[in-house]
């Protein structure tokens, strides 16, 4: 009985390890900070933090003021999506805090992000970057 709730402890312990090691990793990952807009006398923030691995581009958005939402939530105020670009084209609508893109080609891509409102109106924030696929 005792070896069984050594094991059970020992187990707990690993799993706090792990989670605590995957939130060193993501506060270790690049961030981009992007700077506040004026939006209806609001300060609109959204924190963009992205890393490509393989051939994926893994994307975190972090927001104040403005909560990333599905098109089923378009009557409430202060809520939207993200249009991603994807070197000039429209690729997708984001409506989580995170997202990825899988098997992108290789080579330089430019992303653009703009947040919007469910109307399909820009909402004064934009953000782009560049990323390298190998």
């Amino acid at each position: 009985m005792l070896r069984q709730r050594t094991q059970r402890v020992v187990g707990h312990f690993m799993i706090v390890i792990l989670f605590a090691s995957l939130l060193l990793w993501i506060q270790a990952l690049p961030t981009v900070h992007v700077s506040a807009q004026s939006l209806a006398e609001q300060k609109k923030t959204i924190q963009v933090i992205h890393h490509v691995r393989n051939s994926n581009l893994y994307l975190e958005f972090r927001t104040r003021d403005v909560q990333l939402t599905s098109p089923a939530h378009r009557n409430t105020k202060g809520t939207g999506y993200i249009q991603l670009y994807l070197d000039g084209q429209p690729y997708t609508q984001i409506y989580r805090a995170a997202y990825v893109l899988k098997q992108l080609p290789k080579g330089e891509h430019t992303v653009q992000l703009e947040l919007r409102s469910h109307g399909h109106e820009p909402l004064g924030w934009r953000n782009h970057f560049k990323i390298m696929v190998p």
